[in-house]
């Protein structure tokens, strides 16, 4: 047991993974500033339920899932340290029907016109509601 909280120690004492994307939030806070206060991102879906979130800069860490909330119409990014970042904007409807219905989702990087990573990134929907109507709507 002692060994896991000294790695998880020694990865929350490491800087961003990519420079120049450094937390101005101190390390003890879960928490990344929001995407769109720190680089061009949206969110695209189709009617096949494709989700994209394309983007220009690295996010702080690795992505390991996204969080989707319905109700409040809120995404975030949760990275391999464990701390969140939120999107900064709202998914309105019809776009969040498109999103809780899919399992994935595209993470895309453009820079200079061109593709400079990407990845399929797990999506978890969060429906508080469903819950609270002791899973019935």
């Amino acid at each position: 047991m002692t060994d896991i909280k000294e790695k998880s120690r020694d990865i929350q004492k490491k800087k961003s993974v990519f420079p120049g994307t450094e937390p101005i939030i101190p390390d003890d806070v879960p928490l990344w500033p929001s995407a769109a206060s720190t680089m061009k991102i949206d969110v695209a879906v189709n009617e096949d339920g494709m989700v994209w979130v394309i983007h220009d800069k690295p996010f702080p860490d690795y992505l390991e899932w996204i969080e989707f909330d319905k109700e409040l119409g809120m995404m975030s990014f949760v990275t391999a340290l464990g701390k969140i970042q939120g999107l900064g904007m709202k998914i309105h409807p019809p776009m969040d029907e498109y999103l809780v219905e899919t399992k994935q989702v595209c993470v895309i990087m453009i820079r200079d016109e061109q593709i400079r990573d990407m990845a399929l990134v797990p999506l978890n929907v969060q429906d508080y509601g469903l819950i609270a109507a002791g899973g019935k709507k």
